[in-house]
């Protein structure tokens, strides 16, 4: 199996390495005023790897973190603004302007965002909205890359994402603003963007609650302030969560209830109706969701959660039809923990239910339920060696049974000199469930333009993966840690959005319908360096390599081939300063090619070329204590202003994503 996964196929001719150093020569020599330790530490307590607390060197699945301290400095809004810092990660930009990931090549719909383990709201889909989750309260992140279907069930093929609000430790009261602007692209009318954020705790003896508000008003931007078309999305974003929690004698209770709301509206180039000319066209969307949390936690490692949401959805464009869909969903789960000297059993059983309404397509009451049993077992086989082993079972209303299984382990050896070496490894399947879009959707677009439909499907089945993932990383005395992983994934019966030549016939319009087509194979391997300069400083630096293709052997769209990940961090005593500098940079992502024989048909299939197959986005983040009080924030994203080239995206190939530099200041008090 070892052996599969590290003949990884590295064609790297000496063009492109000597590319690559050239562009880490580059960043370095911008960042290098700024580096500092802001690096989670080897005795951090995770939970995601095993769904028990582990020390981070000591979780047998390897867990990628990132702490309430990097976060602090890197971003005061949502989880999307974070992300590009975490290694291996992709952050793509969706239809909708939303944000979603990708982690070994698996795309959002396949990747699973959990928060405090429970997992979010996909909106008619899979994938979550990452710019649509607060990063103010949360404590850490926690990252699992690979199969993990046996501990969280549906869509985690590729990954986990677990978002874990801070605990309240002390009674207090902040309040923060933040003002922005996209420089050079910011609308004149509407130049400037505003943050303000509240929080406020109380604790005692028994009980502790408390309250955050954040209110985002974002104008968006556009490269050509004397045209009517913004390239940025305008929103409005609010926040409101609380957090209350009642210590007793037989255990923690705890409530986390939150409320969302957010506009967006984009100013769009006039459209041309057929039969009444040019109309104005914008994009318009507006989103509501209420969410409740529950969950208890007993002295006998017993916990219970639930947690029902309700999600309301309306999304267009001015100048064609616009859909409204409501989502509910509802989870319940109990989980027990058994704790003995050779190891621990975790196991638990959850209840799902979701509920899907789309009135203007006339799709009422479609519901899914499924239920889930999980187990597994983690050995202790000697001081050095760690094996697991787990199995899940979900019954779905809609499919009846299947299963997942998994099998992990990891192998330690201390040296003389200090250092440690842990070697991790693991295969596994994972599955994900045909969601209530693919199943029942029918968006009927005859009436706009050339017209179009797109349908469900009720006979889709679950997609299937296998994967096998091995890493080995060193611990030097020194501080230095290397890592190296790779992984191999075979996945059958993706679900994909296809042309229909009968349905097409039916509807006397392009007909698109969701079906299970395609085998997919995706294959790479990361490296990751952390390198401490002195106390105060370290040098961070990860390549990741990614070959992801069908079952015809072509490679999967939307997916860069090579990513780098680079970030100097510093701290400074004067003024308390901590400093972030980060770099992304990403290449060879993979397109579709007009096919000259269509040429003069109504297909559109891709573009006539390439234009630009490569990006860098190069960040700075700072924050400041003055006072014990007082913290200051400021910054500038995107610093090389690195944006998608309007003006000739529409045929050639751009990957470049619709951006512009951000500058921004804030301040915070605390009493």
């Amino acid at each position: 199996m070892i052996s599969i996964i590290i003949t990884v196929k590295y064609h790297l001719d000496l063009c492109f390495i000597m590319r690559i150093v050239h562009k880490l020569t580059v960043l370095a020599v911008l960042s290098v005023t700024s580096i500092q330790s802001l690096g989670y530490e080897l005795d951090s307590v995770v939970t995601t790897g095993t769904r028990t607390p582990k020390l981070l060197n000591d979780s047998p699945v390897s867990v990628n973190v990132i702490t309430a301290e990097q976060l602090s400095v890197i971003s005061s809004g949502t989880l999307a603004e974070a992300l590009n810092f975490i290694p291996g990660v992709v952050l793509t930009r969706s239809a909708k302007d939303g944000y979603n990931v990708q982690m070994q090549g698996f795309d959002g719909d396949h990747v699973l965002i959990l928060l405090n383990g429970q997992r979010m709201v996909s909106p008619t889909g899979s994938s979550v909205d990452l710019d649509q989750v607060n990063a103010l309260d949360v404590e850490r992140i926690e990252i699992l890359k690979g199969a993990a279907s046996v501990m969280y069930g549906s869509a985690a093929m590729g990954g986990v994402m677990n978002i874990i609000t801070k605990p309240i430790e002390k009674q207090t009261t902040r309040l923060s603003y933040e003002v922005g602007s996209y420089a050079n692209n910011a609308i004149s009318d509407d130049p400037v963007e505003h943050r303000v954020s509240v929080s406020s705790s109380v604790v005692n003896q028994a009980y502790k609650g408390q309250i955050n508000y954040q209110h985002i008003n974002n104008p968006g931007f556009k490269y050509d302030d004397d045209a009517k078309v913004e390239n940025g999305t305008s929103a409005e974003k609010n926040f409101l969560d609380g957090s209350f929690t009642l210590d007793t004698a037989l255990g923690q209770f705890n409530y986390h209830p939150q409320y969302f709301k957010e506009t967006r509206y984009r100013n769009e180039e006039d459209t041309n109706v057929p039969g009444i000319g040019f109309i104005p066209d914008a994009y318009r969307s507006e989103v509501e969701r209420i969410t409740q949390s529950f969950e208890y936690q007993s002295k006998h490692n017993f916990i219970a959660r639930v947690r029902i949401a309700n999600h309301d959805e309306s999304s267009g464009h001015e100048s064609k039809a616009s859909r409204s869909a409501e989502l509910s969903i509802g989870a319940a789960e109990l989980q027990q923990s058994w704790m003995f000297e050779f190891g621990e059993i975790v196991s638990g059983i959850e209840f799902d239910y979701e509920e899907m309404d789309i009135p203007d397509d006339s799709i009422f009451n479609k519901r899914r339920e499924s239920t889930q049993l999980f187990s597994q077992l983690d050995i202790y086989i000697s001081d050095n060696f760690e094996a697991l082993a787990g199995v899940r079972a979900q019954y779905d209303s809609g499919f009846g049974w299947h299963q997942a299984g998994r099998v992990s382990g990891m192998f330690r050896q201390n040296f003389t000199s200090g250092n440690q070496l842990n070697l991790r490894f693991g295969v596994g399947q994972s599955y994900k469930v045909p969601s209530l879009k693919e199943l029942h959707y029918i968006l009927d677009h005859t009436n706009v333009g050339s017209g179009y439909v797109v349908i469900g499907n009720e006979e889709l089945v679950p997609e299937e993966t296998v994967s096998y993932n091995v890493s080995a990383s060193i611990d030097f005395i020194n501080n230095i840690q290397f890592e190296i992983n790779a992984y191999h994934s075979d996945s059958n019966n993706f679900i994909e959005n296809e042309f229909n030549e009968i349905f097409t016939d039916v509807w006397g319009v392009n007909a698109y319908v969701y079906q299970n087509i395609s085998k997919v194979e995706t294959q790479g391997g990361d490296v990751n360096l952390k390198l401490p300069i002195n106390t105060d400083h370290s040098f961070n630096i990860s390549y990741s390599y990614l070959e992801a293709r069908n079952g015809n052997h072509q490679r999967l769209e939307n997916r860069p081939r090579n990513q780098i990940k680079l970030n100097l961090n510093s701290s400074f005593q004067w003024l308390n300063t901590q400093v972030i500098t980060y770099a992304v940079y990403q290449s060879d992502e993979a397109f579709a090619l007009d096919d000259l024989s269509t040429t003069g048909t109504d297909e559109d299939e891709g573009y006539l070329g390439e234009y630009n197959n490569e990006w860098i986005s190069l960040n700075i983040s700072v924050t400041q204590q003055p006072s014990k009080h007082v913290t200051l924030r400021y910054g500038i994203q995107n610093i090389l202003d690195e944006h998608k080239n309007t003006d000739v995206s529409n045929d050639y190939f751009d990957v470049r994503e619709e951006d512009s530099r951000r500058i921004y200041l804030g301040m915070s008090y605390e009493f």
